[in-house]
């Protein structure tokens, strides 16, 4: 949950490799399956990350404009039955109050700006169907070992 700029920064921080941030590389030698070996991926690693910060509180959205516009945040994601609670109104998501509130904060934070680039689009879609096919080919592992063991039973 971000609240202003600065735990914006803060987080943006974690995701990112000396000197730009915190984030540590060592579970990429330390596995013993050499998962997520890749001898290019710190080359690119601050190209290819995608950092969304979630809102969810009246404060935050008070600060909405300035967290947006933090270096390495890249979606802001507004919560509103979180928004609505944080206001009092529990489970008052279709509120007036909060609804006015989330289309203000929207239309401000993208009022000046477009749309991504076709390629950042293009490039997330080929990402999340490369990341269904390795669930499901696991999910299909998984369901021929578990099958196994009730045949061999």
């Amino acid at each position: 949950m971000i609240e202003s700029p600065g735990v914006a920064e803060l987080a943006v921080s974690f995701y990112r490799f000396p000197p730009r941030g915190v984030c540590g590389s060592a579970d990429i030698v330390v596995h013993a399956s050499a998962y997520g070996i890749d001898d290019g991926y710190l080359a690119r690693v601050d190209e290819e990350l995608l950092v969304m910060c979630q809102v969810e509180t009246a404060a935050g959205l008070a600060e909405i404009e300035a967290i947006a516009g933090v270096e390495g945040v890249d979606v802001v994601q507004m919560e509103p039955l979180d928004l609505s609670v944080s206001m009092g109104h529990l489970w008052m998501v279709g509120d007036g109050q909060s609804i006015d509130i989330l289309e203000d904060r929207n239309a401000r934070v993208f009022e000046d700006r477009r749309a991504p680039l076709r390629s950042v689009v293009e490039r997330a879609l080929l990402q999340a169907v490369e990341f269904i096919e390795v669930v499901e080919s696991n999910l299909s592992v998984m369901a021929r070992d578990i099958w196994d063991s009730f045949s061999l039973s």
